[in-house]
């Protein structure tokens, strides 16, 4: 299962450590489990891939996201162990494609 990007876990765990009040702890923990979603087995390592890159969006100079930074992606594989084909490299233009059109639809919407 995959969530959001953040580390709710994580956060959960340091707010019951600090003595936070157990039902923000329980709301934390909830709020994650519904935002976590499944990912096939198959689309896992282009998944995680796509993950890690993303800080490694080009932009136009108005500041709308125009796609991946395909060096940046090359670099994040090799570091990750990941073999580099042609088909994860199809998959990942595919979730950038996706991404660039849910953020295209944000911006219409704000």
């Amino acid at each position: 299962m995959f969530g959001p990007a953040g580390p709710g876990a994580e956060v959960a765990a340091d707010l019951e450590a600090f003595g936070a009040p157990p039902a923000l702890i329980e709301q934390l923990k909830a709020e994650a489990e519904a935002a976590a979603f499944p990912v096939w087995r198959e689309n896992s390592v282009p998944f995680g891939l796509f993950l890690n890159l993303s800080t490694q969006w080009r932009l136009a100079p108005e500041g709308q996201p125009l796609g991946l930074d395909y060096h940046a992606a090359e670099a994040a594989a090799r570091w990750m162990r990941i073999k580099r084909t042609p088909d994860l490299f199809e998959d990942l233009r595919v979730m950038e494609l996706a991404a660039l059109q849910a953020m295209a639809e944000k911006r219409k919407r704000s």
